[in-house]
């Protein structure tokens, strides 16, 4: 134990060194780069507009003392912004900042990052830049760039579109770490028992083909999959039922998991290309967003285009009318909540938000007469009573506001108590959300249920059925539940013969043929004559078996090790340890998938279009690191 805990810390040491040998680097400039440092979208408010591009102006003559008092003044304004023209203006600013740090401008740069964080905080592109500025040379400074890299890492997650990438990230690199993992499981376990089958092979053809046939033709069976150029799937398949027989309890048991990884294999990676493909999703984008709650113009597009595909949402109109609420667009929000309640009478929730549109508007007796119609689809809501009191009071009918403010604490008394106990929002009315639980259950659909148009559900059946069939019905599930029900029916029916062993002196094969049964069992018969009875030998002999079989200890041993250092676990799963060995090199390989492809798929954030070294990258390559100490400290001396 000892000695594992001294090489994971001399690795870990070794850690920084690896980070300072793959600095951060800058983009180079580009024009796609440049056209992204300003914003695209049309903005709401024409005087921030106009700051921002004086500044560039500013910018542009090498003015930065004006420059920056432009920005000032854009900040006294960010609350005016909706939240994508904030992301949209921190995001420029990034871009800017990468631009100075390709020119060397390092102080510049680091302005432009904070600025960008002052106008929207979860900005993980900002913080990453932040780290590269303190790691350019000439102003190294380890400890602030992983300070900023840890925070950049950790705004990544509080994004929900991020979240859900992540997770959709990790998902594809667990399951493509476990296909491999299955495989080269397989692959050790014939470089183990490959002897032991091949003997029996031998055995059985010579009995009825001359021993040089037999001998060349049983390395043709075993590797009859490679010479017709099969797949994987079919190799693995292969090899598993012909070594099943030799395996240990252990290692059938992974067996059967790497069947179940290749029956799977299919469905499974259908599943996360759809994954993939949602992440543009309208559907999928307008949930994540509207579980956030937040004012955003991009959620209004993807619900409008979710409409467009289906008009008979009334959850997504919903959604779409409270956006509008949320950017005061008041005769829109209006206007869908009409729609759903044309669509659907009993929607209560829109009886609710439409009469605080008129109490918005001073229209407090229309705003009472919609709270009513809410109250009578459904009695017991506490929002309908507690703002229809204001409503009252705003009349000046402070009797009947009194009495209905009585109502809803019969109703909640928490809910009012909590919305009256500040005076700030005392007289503030309560909007209708849905459910959170409806949110999440709206997510979920969209990722595992492909919401299909109202014009085409007469077609629901049939793309229901051709769906599973093309996810279940494939070669791979098919060879997989074959290879599974052949395995199952070989263990049931085989009695009890013996099969051949490799001796644990010599290492060479041996079946009940080869030796009497009174000899020992894990031994050959010339070590169990030269090492167990040691009688009647001479020592020129004694001395040549041992010769072979130190060459022999030599050579597994080295064996193990060189599998070890080449691919973690792969030793121990050689040796006699597979169940630690699958664990070490499915970490290990995790964290090699992790460091290489992370990159190549979906983007870990939205504003940093390709991360040249992200936060996964980095604990990919720890990953691998440590588990190289973690192999060689536990690898059994059989």
């Amino acid at each position: 134990m000892k000695r594992v805990i001294i090489k994971i810390s001399l690795v870990t040491i070794l850690i920084p060194f690896v980070l300072g040998a793959f600095p951060l680097h800058a983009k180079s400039e580009s024009r796609a780069f440049r056209e992204q440092s300003s914003p695209q979208s049309s903005l709401a408010n024409e005087n921030v507009r106009m700051l921002w591009f004086q500044r560039k102006v500013y910018l542009e003559q090498a003015l930065f003392t004006e420059a920056a008092g432009e920005m000032e003044k854009l900040l006294e304004q960010k609350d005016e912004l909706s939240l994508s023209e904030r992301r949209e203006f921190a995001a420029s600013l990034v871009m800017e900042g990468d631009l100075h740090i390709a020119r060397g401008n390092l102080p510049r740069a680091r302005v432009s990052y904070q600025t960008a964080l002052e106008l929207e905080p979860i900005l993980p592109a900002a913080y990453y830049g932040l780290a590269r500025s303190y790691w350019q040379k000439g102003s190294r400074s380890l400890f602030e760039a992983l300070n900023e890299f840890v925070k950049g890492g950790f705004s990544t997650f509080k994004d929900l579109k991020n979240l859900y990438v992540i997770i959709i990230n990790s998902t594809s690199l667990l399951w493509f770490t476990a296909i491999i993992a299955a495989f080269l499981f397989v692959v050790s376990k014939l470089l183990k028992y490959q002897k032991s089958l091949r003997h029996d092979l031998c055995e059985y053809l010579s009995s009825r083909l001359p021993l040089t046939i037999a001998h060349p033709l049983s390395w043709g069976l075993l590797l009859l999959p490679i010479f017709l150029w099969l797949g994987v799937a079919w190799i693995m398949a292969y090899w598993l039922i012909l070594l099943w027989l030799y395996f240990q309890k252990s290692e059938k048991v992974l067996g059967i998991i790497s069947l179940i990884i290749l029956i799977l294999a299919i469905p499974a990676g259908n599943l996360l290309v759809s994954l993939y493909s949602s992440v543009h999703s309208p559907y999928i984008l307008s949930s994540l967003y509207s579980i956030e709650g937040v004012y955003n113009l991009n959620n209004i597009e993807n619900l409008r285009q979710v409409l467009s595909e289906n008009p008979n949402d009334l959850e997504a109109r919903f959604l779409l009318a409270r956006q509008y609420g949320k950017g005061r667009r008041l005769e829109l929000a209006f206007e869908e909540y009409q729609k759903i309640i044309n669509r659907q009478s009993g929607f209560t929730k829109a009886y609710t938000n439409v009469a605080n549109i008129f109490f918005a508007l001073g229209e407090y007796n229309l705003a009472i007469e919609n709270y009513k119609r809410s109250i009578t689809l459904q009695k017991e809501q506490v929002i309908p009573h507690y703002n229809m009191a204001l409503a009252y009071a705003e009349n000046l009918q402070f009797k009947y506001a009194q009495e209905t403010m009585e109502k809803a604490r019969g109703i909640d008394l928490e809910f009012v108590d909590q919305h009256q106990e500040d005076p700030a929002t005392a007289r503030l009315i309560v909007e209708e959300e849905l459910p959170r639980r409806a949110l999440w259950r709206r997510l979920l659909k969209g990722i595992f249920f492909i919401p299909i148009p109202s014009e085409a559900t007469s077609a629901v059946g049939h793309s229901a059925i051709s769906f599973l069939g093309s996810t279940l019905l494939n070669p791979t599930t098919l060879l997989g539940l074959l290879s599974l029900a052949v395995i199952i029916l070989l263990q049931l029916a085989w009695k009890e013969k013996r099969l051949a062993r490799l001796c644990q002196y010599c290492g060479r094969p041996f079946c009940y043929r080869c030796k009497t049964s009174i000899e020992a069992p894990a031994y050959c018969s010339q070590c169990h004559h030269i090492f167990i009875k040691q009688k009647g030998v001479s020592q020129d002999i004694k001395l040549k078996k041992s010769i072979e079989v130190h060459r022999h200890q030599f050579w597994e041993k080295l064996k193990k090790y060189l599998l070890t250092i080449l691919f973690p676990g792969i030793g121990h799963q050689y040796g006699s340890q597979p169940i630690v060995g699958v664990f070490i090199f499915f970490v290990w390989l995790f964290g090699l998938t992790l460091t290489i492809l992370l990159p190549r798929l979906v983007p870990i954030t939205i504003q940093l279009q390709d991360p040249s070294w992200g936060l996964g990258r980095i604990i990919g390559l720890i990953i691998c690191l440590l588990t190289y100490p973690l192999a060689l400290g536990t690898l059994r001396k059989d």
